[in-house]
């Protein structure tokens, strides 16, 4: 039992063993201080809140703002210029309509969801219709593959074995250059790129990449540099044939930058812009070039699609099933020696042959738009 006496000025805190006797005069002090310090508070919050109505609080460093946290990142401008290569640059900035005053491709009524008419004299876009879109480019991408093995062929003569192995890992439903009939023959590197070019051939492709020791992502990461270099701002490829997934997407816009690039080149021009090959070891020949079925498809008269002073040189289309009918083409003025890159994408499928045939309109559509 606890026998302590109460003194004057104390108060009895507690029971048991461990009461506490505390002093009064310490418990007003101490309620001195705490009300001192929550004044204090109050005038630094005071302070502070009348600093952000001011002001508008503390700003953050630009540089951590935008790299220290992806919610904060600025979007990539897909207008932006590009100072790696000029096919990436764009000189108007006028939301679809032309800057030399013509209409604008999203005023045309043409079939495509996408498009755009680049004069590659000046890199001018003449017109477009959601370029900077992005797009799935089915085999549009063939262009992108070609010219990637072209940088890495030594020599064109060099010769490849068709194997069974090879061609079991051909994608169901793709497109062939039908190898698969030539079993145990050898071809030729450079039959291998006109399969490409010419027959779309996911088969090509294939022997390709076997011939020049690549996987299907090594090869992906060498067009993924490519479009580096090329200045591309919305592109990333995840395969070279061209199939709809979600790695391999691009812009009409980047599309034409990359046509532009290829036709730089005289044998890119040559292999997408023929109309028949012979291949070297089979006895085989092959006649569905783009080229040759989008002439073919504008009838006896192209002239009367392009206008007869306009001549179509080369072209690669693409089908897939989010893709819809897709065309890049390379165009001449041989009235006044322009050349020209028209990217149409996402067309619906004809309900007359031929199915593509809706390309082929928007194409006669854009062009009469060229006229004063």
């Amino acid at each position: 039992m606890n026998n302590r006496k109460y003194n004057s000025g104390e108060i009895y805190i507690g029971a048991g063993s461990k009461n506490r006797f505390i002093s009064s005069d310490i418990i007003r002090d101490e309620k001195k201080s705490s009300i001192a310090i929550i004044g204090a508070v109050l005038v630094l919050a005071i302070i502070v809140c009348t600093f952000f109505a001011l002001f508008g609080g503390f700003s953050v460093p630009a540089w951590k703002s935008e790299h220290t946290t992806a919610t904060t990142q600025k979007p990539k401008d897909p207008l932006q210029v590009d100072k790696k290569f000029p096919y990436a640059t764009v000189t108007d900035k006028t939301n679809f309509i032309s800057s030399e005053g013509g209409k604008g491709l999203y005023q045309l009524d043409i079939n495509s969801d996408y498009a755009i008419l680049v004069r590659l004299s000046d890199m001018v876009t003449l017109g477009h219709k959601y370029a900077d879109k992005i797009i799935y480019p089915a085999s549009m991408t063939k262009v992108m593959t070609v010219l990637v093995a072209l940088d890495l062929i030594e020599n064109l003569d060099d010769e490849y074995i068709i194997t069974r192995e090879i061609l079991n890992t051909v994608p169901q439903g793709a497109s062939s250059a039908w190898l698969s009939t030539y079993v145990g023959s050898k071809v030729s590197v450079r039959d291998l790129l006109y399969g490409i070019s010419y027959m779309s051939g996911a088969d090509s492709v294939l022997c390709l990449l076997d011939y020049l020791g690549l996987s299907i992502n090594e090869f992906a990461a060498l067009m993924n540099a490519k479009a580096d270099e090329i200045g591309l701002q919305n592109t990333t490829f995840g395969g070279a044939i061209g199939m709809d997934t979600e790695m391999n997407l691009t812009t009409c816009r980047d599309v034409a930058a990359i046509m532009a690039y290829a036709m730089e080149n005289p044998l890119c021009v040559e292999l997408f812009g023929g109309l028949a090959y012979k291949l070297d070891f089979i006895d085989m020949t092959y006649y569905n070039s783009t080229l040759s079925k989008t002439l073919n498809n504008m009838g006896t008269n192209p002239g009367s699609v392009l206008g007869d002073e306009y001549t179509l040189l080369a072209a690669k289309s693409g089908l897939e099933d989010k893709a819809g009918y897709c065309l890049v083409s390379y165009i001449r003025n041989d009235l006044t020696g322009e050349y020209f890159v028209l990217v149409t994408a996402k067309a619906d499928r004809s309900d007359v042959y031929p199915p593509n045939k809706n390309t082929i309109l928007d194409m006669a559509e854009i062009f009469e738009s060229l006229k004063p």
